[in-house]
């Protein structure tokens, strides 16, 4: 995970380097920070990120233009905008920034948003027919056994697989993922309707597909899955 921070203030710099970098030894995730003290610094080097942390009250150029700038570079980088005054936040809606950090910047709010961030972006590699695939977490759908398979449904594409359902369930551990029965795992986010019995996920251009609920699993996924519309609210 390659980060940028980009404040012209260095306590505050310094401060959010070395929160970033406790959260992501804790996560043992590999990483890496460069620090820059203006926008004219960090759009005048020629490294691609992942995220960044922008101060928005910046000189000349400042976060919301440094902004824009990186999402040229890479329009899939996640940007989280610091500021101290609520006026410039309509400008980071504009651009589309993932979070909003107020100053000074609250540290389990950081790391919240920091989770949220990596669910979003992770990436997981296996083995299909022979050939490995590369998928975004948030485009997996659902995987069920089949047949002695692990059968993975995404949003583009139905895979085969060797693996294990345990496997998927140890590699999959974002919050967004729930085991409605032992032969089901599925993605929270594509859930539009369940009962006792069965969950009904839709994805896709109108393609549906039904996992089984077991009466032992039921409530726990009640609560996962209630407790994943709290958090988007």
């Amino acid at each position: 995970m390659r980060i940028a921070i980009c404040d012209d203030n260095p306590v505050i710099r310094d401060q959010m380097k070395d929160y970033i970098s406790a959260y992501f030894e804790q996560k043992n995730l590999e990483y890496s920070i460069s620090s820059f003290e203006s926008g004219e610094e960090l759009t005048a080097q020629t490294k691609i990120f992942d995220l960044a942390f922008l101060d928005v009250e910046m000189k000349k150029i400042n976060g919301i233009k440094a902004g824009y700038w990186l999402k040229e570079q890479n329009p899939n980088i996640v940007l989280f905008m610091i500021t101290a005054f609520e006026n410039y936040l309509d400008d980071a809606f504009d651009l589309n920034a993932f979070r909003y950090l107020q100053k000074p910047v609250q540290k389990t709010r950081l790391y919240r948003s920091l989770d949220s961030a990596l669910e979003r972006n992770r990436k997981i590699s296996f083995k299909s027919d022979g050939e490995m695939i590369s998928v975004n977490i948030q485009e997996i759908v659902c995987a069920f056994s089949e047949n002695g398979k692990t059968v993975l449904i995404t949003n583009q594409k139905t895979y085969y697989t060797n693996y294990t359902l345990n496997f998927w369930k140890e590699n999959l551990y974002e919050t967004f993922f729930s085991q409605p029965h032992n032969s089901y795992l599925v993605n929270l986010n594509y859930v539009v309707r369940f009962g006792k019995s069965s969950v009904l996920l839709k994805y896709g251009v109108g393609q549906t597909v039904t996992a089984d609920i077991s009466q032992r699993k039921y409530y726990q996924f009640q609560r996962e899955f209630f407790k994943l519309m709290e958090r988007r609210r």
